[in-house]
């Protein structure tokens, strides 16, 4: 029964003239409004909680009535607290109302008009520094804080009615110092006195040390930077003053206790003009000035390497200052001293290869009348120019030099063994299904479909340079399919597809992996838990197998992949079978990693299986960027062998480079623009900013499609954009782009491969081993093996070779299939092979290649190892926790092994893990 009383509702009823109402009626009304304001007073409770409020306002009431999409009630004010009467109209029944207060109409009339207030204006103040309050207008004095507690509170304090009653008066707060102690001032005079006192070095180094150890100076932080700046400011000419301040500068980053974060854009501007002003000192002794630009870049770096983390555009914005100084011909040549020096200091080896040796030829011309210039002040201050210039491009000579000590004398000749037996090992697997049988688990059978097509001439890679036609490229596709048979004899279900693009042109080869996508229908094999997985274990053989068989004479190769997770790519509805894991970002770059590492091992040094056994070497490297992660962050992307520095220099074949890209000494010229150094691959996160940013060109260059791509010409720069300048701001502003930031994660990697020293000259490097998969030559397009700007050997072509518009044709198929459920994918897959085999007129004796397993797995205490090139594993069981097995005398331990049992994906595709398998870290004893 409704506790509302039904007889409000029906003279509700009878006032809009609804004579009758049946009781059942009025009953279920009752009920009904019961419930309404129940629930309208249960929300106006939530705000009032949420307000930490004890009373319930009108405001409340209006809240809650517009959440329930009801209309508020009007003439109710919320700002001031109502006061209720209460009358009564009968026994038992009171009757409460808002007292409403009488207003005297002749008083308010009488009553002094307000002032006219003020237009409004916004200032920003700081409130505190460092826990200290400034003493300006607008903050409140001590004397104010102790008045604010008199001050009327409640309604009362309403400014008009204050107004009204005369007690108007504006106060306005006085300026006063800084509150400082005097013992902090005769400090602060006495410190700043004693070092730019020149005849007195004991207290000038006693103060000095003062401020480098003085852990209570945080109150003088800024009146230190103040007096940084003034004094550089007004003592250009003295040397001595210039280079105490920067002694003090150099003091304050030096003490730990002073939080110095910001300041930094105040400390900078002092630092840069003793690096890069026009006239430093006096003019009778033309090189003094070289010193103080000396500590000035020292300082400089210091500020990069403490604080670039804390702003990332610190160390684009001093590095463009300093290249600016160094390029302008109208600076003299204490600016561009201090420009070379200046950007060494900022980024070492890596600036020094971006900013400074593009531009030395161009240099070339600024420096050379002065040195040809005898007995001129000019020539002795360009040779010091010309040694700091050789001197930072020394520091790349070194560099390569250390890198290509990647092996100790500790380990050098047990690798040089593993070396010479892997070689061994691959000149009796010189096919791809050999090397794929040695890799896979034993007895379990799989079937490889090879598809491939023809080089073609296809749009250069790289934009051409201004005045220059794009280099001829040719392209040719592979796309490698692996299924497996249901019940030993029964039909075929794919679980793997990888799809690559090899483009060769006269001076690289570049094998682009475009797509990968799996299936989640591995588990339907039943592998002995521990395997290794098959799906890493045949995408890095497959990429083994083409940078084996393309390597060329004194041309380097690349293999190139960007890892972004999606849930599907190639396999549609693939998503909605639940066996199927889509790895995330993070470890979709951790497994693409772990594809790559065995590929450059296998790199190193390989055996071509061709006429005379010649052997080729080469030297293999691994570059990882990840935009808005710094190098720590990308070196965790790595193998867990890999991620410490000393031990990958001591373990493994192939250096890694975190947050680098190989994009510079890759090209054929490093003075070539930006835009000529980056790739543009199909559908790519970074060719898609390098379309953008050629919009700012003053030429605008061919489509991206275009057969011939040429680059402007014509402009201040031409063929160089306005808004970025080097390699490493690209990649900074990759970082803020949609693709990279909002949490997504996207990996760029490249292997590197470069050949060091070829055997048997004589004999031309391009002859082709004969083919491990027969072809079909009535289907096969003709077209020469080999040629100035490709390579296509035989045992890199796949079972079927396909014109381009047949292979797009199949592949366009393949993403209107379904693989849901293992019946429609059974079906998706008969289907396409079918159709391929349609296409290449071999449909009836069938066009894929049966591999069968040869790896051993053997079982130990209870658990089962996969023995493969990384080792082994010990599982406990099926969807429980892994533990790495103990290390064994005279071998390394490697997690690697413990890879997922379903994982796929490329940098567009999708990644899978294991079919129930929990990954986890190992303990650490």
């Amino acid at each position: 029964m409704a506790v509302w009383n039904p007889d409000n509702i029906k003279d509700v009823a009878e006032s809009v003239g609804i004579a009758s109402l049946n009781d059942d009626v009025l009953q279920a009304l009752s009920s009904d409004i019961e419930y309404r304001l129940s629930q309208v007073l249960e929300e106006a409770l939530k705000f009032m909680r949420h307000s930490r409020r004890m009373t319930l306002s009108t405001q409340d009431v209006s809240q809650a009535l517009r959440v329930l999409d009801i209309e508020p009630l009007y003439g109710y004010e919320s700002t001031r607290p109502l006061k209720f009467g209460e009358a009564s109209i009968g026994p038992g029944q009171p009757l409460f109302y808002v007292e409403d207060e009488e207003v005297d109409f002749e008083k308010l009339i009488n009553a002094p008009l307000p002032k006219v207030p003020r237009e409004i204006s916004i200032t920003a103040h700081w409130l505190a520094v460092e826990g200290v309050q400034p003493s300006i207008p607008q903050n409140p004095t001590p004397a104010d804080s102790r008045n604010q507690e008199l001050v009327p509170k409640g309604p009362g304090a309403n400014q008009n009615l204050a107004a009204i009653n005369g007690s108007d008066n504006v106060t306005i707060k006085p300026l006063v110092k800084h509150v400082l102690s005097k013992e902090l001032q005769l400090y602060f005079s006495n410190v700043c006195s004693a070092v730019l006192d020149e005849n007195n070095d004991e207290n000038r180094v006693a103060a000095l040390a003062s401020i480098r150890t003085d852990p209570g100076l945080h109150q003088l932080v800024p009146y230190f930077v103040n007096f940084i700046a003034e004094k550089v400011t007004h003592n250009l000419n003295d040397l001595f003053i210039l280079s105490q301040t920067l002694q003090i500068t150099s003091a304050l980053l030096d003490n730990k206790y002073l939080l110095v974060d910001p300041y930094v854009a105040s400390i900078i501007p002092p630092v840069l003009t003793c690096l890069v002003g026009r006239h430093l000192g006096s003019s009778l002794d033309p090189l003094s000035h070289h010193s103080l630009r000396n500590i000035a870049a020292a300082l400089l770096g210091s500020l990069c390497k403490k604080y670039a983390k804390s702003s990332r555009t610190l160390k684009p914005r001093l590095a463009r200052t300093c290249l600016k100084h160094f390029l302008d011909p109208t600076k003299p040549l204490g600016s561009n001293y201090g420009g070379i020096i200046g950007l060494q200091a900022i980024g070492g080896t890596e600036v020094v290869r971006a900013l400074i040796l593009p531009n030395v030829k161009d240099y070339e011309s600024l420096i050379r009348e002065p040195l040809e210039d005898e007995g001129s002040p000019k020539q002795a201050e360009a040779e010091a120019v010309l040694t700091a210039l050789v001197g930072a491009l020394q520091t790349l000579e070194e560099d390569s030099v250390n890198g290509m000590n990647g092996l100790t004398n500790g380990k050098a000749g047990s690798d040089s063994q593993n070396l010479a037996a892997k070689e061994s090992d691959m000149a009796h697997a010189s096919s791809l299904e050999s090397k794929l049988a040695a890799s896979l688990p034993r007895h379990h059978r799989f079937t490889i479909h090879h598809l491939s097509t023809p080089p073609t001439p296809c749009p250069a890679l790289h934009s051409a340079p201004p005045g220059q036609k794009p280099e001829k490229t040719y392209c040719e596709s592979h796309f490698l399919s692996v299924s497996i048979t249901l019940d030993n004899a029964g039909p075929q279900v794919q679980i793997l597809a990888l799809e690559t693009l090899v483009y060769t042109t006269l001076h690289l080869t570049t094998v682009f992996v475009a797509k990968a996508d799996s299936t989640g229908y591995l588990h339907l094999l039943n592998l002995p838990r521990g395997t290794p997985s098959p799906l890493k274990t045949i995408a890095s053989v497959f990429l083994s197998h083409l940078v084996a068989t393309r390597q060329r004479k004194n041309r380097r190769l690349v293999v190139s992949l960007f890892a972004r997770a999606q849930d599907q790519y190639l396999f549609p509805g693939s998503v909605e079978n639940p066996r199927k894991h889509v790895l995330d970002d993070r470890g979709l770059v951790r497994w693409w990693c772990r594809v790559l590492e065995p590929v450059l091992h296998a790199g190193t040094t390989w055996i071509s299986s061709r006429k005379h056994g010649r052997k080729h070497t080469s030297a293999a490297e691994a570059y990882l960027r990840v935009p808005g992660c710094d190098v720590h962050e990308t070196r965790s992307f790595f193998p867990r062998c890999l991620r410490d520095i000393t031990t990958a220099s001591t373990s493994a074949a192939a250096k890694w480079h975190p947050s680098r890209d190989p994009l510079l000494d890759l090209c054929r010229s490093p003075a070539f623009p930006e835009r000529c150094l980056i790739p543009r691959f199909p559908d790519d996160p970074k060719a898609r900013f390098v379309d953008e940013l050629d919009e700012e060109l003053t030429e605008p260059p061919p489509p991206p499609d275009a057969s011939v791509r040429e680059s402007p010409s014509k402009g201040k720069r031409p063929g160089r954009w306005r808004s970025v300048s080097t390699l490493e701001q690209f990649w900074e502003l990759m970082a803020f782009r949609q693709e990279c930031s909002s949490g997504r994660l996207v990996g760029f990697l490249w292997g590197v491969f470069t050949p060091l020293r070829p055997e048997s000259p004589t004999q031309d490097p391009l002859d082709p081993p004969p083919p491990s998969l027969p072809p079909s030559p009535a289907h096969q397009p003709q077209r020469p093996e080999k040629s100035t700007h490709y390579f296509w050997p035989l045992e890199t072509r796949g079972t079927v070779v396909l014109p381009q518009k047949h292979y797009d044709r199949v592949n366009r198929l393949l993403l209107h299939l379904d693989y849901a459920t293992l019946d429609i994918a059974v079906e998706s897959t008969k289907r396409w092979v079918e159709d391929v085999g349609i296409c290449a007129g071999r449909l009836e004796e069938g066009w894929g290649i049966e591999v069968v397993g040869e790896m051993e797995v053997s079982v130990e205490g209870g658990g089962v190892e996969g023995k493969g090139e990384n080792g082994g594993v010990h599982v406990l069981g099926m969807g429980m926790v892994r533990k790495k097995k103990k290390k064994k005398r005279g071998t390394d331990d490697d997690e690697e092994t413990r890879d997922e049992a379903d994982g796929g994906g490329t940098g567009a595709g999708v990644q899978v893990l294991s079919a129930g398998l929990l990954r986890k870290k190992p303990k650490v004893n």
